[in-house]
């Protein structure tokens, strides 16, 4: 489970916003998500812990910037 595409779900981080975090204009996602660090906290561990009982694995996501410029890991 990604938690990038669950905070999309869940309407806390909206599709113009990611494009915009995808494109380099926004230092970090947490910038543009519509909530405070405390609730993206929680939910990040519950995302963990429901992997947890569904036994899923672990797997590396690395995020590239879009458009022209080098492709850098945002």
């Amino acid at each position: 489970m990604c938690v990038v595409f669950e905070l999309l779900k869940l309407e806390y981080l909206s599709k113009s916003d990611y494009e915009v975090w995808r494109f380099g204009k926004v230092p970090y996602l947490d910038k543009v998500c519509k909530m405070n660090l405390s609730k993206l906290t929680i939910i990040n561990q519950k995302i963990k812990w429901v992997a947890h009982d569904f036994n899923l694995v672990k797997s590396l996501t690395v995020y590239n910037k879009y458009g022209k410029s080098p492709k850098t890991s945002l």
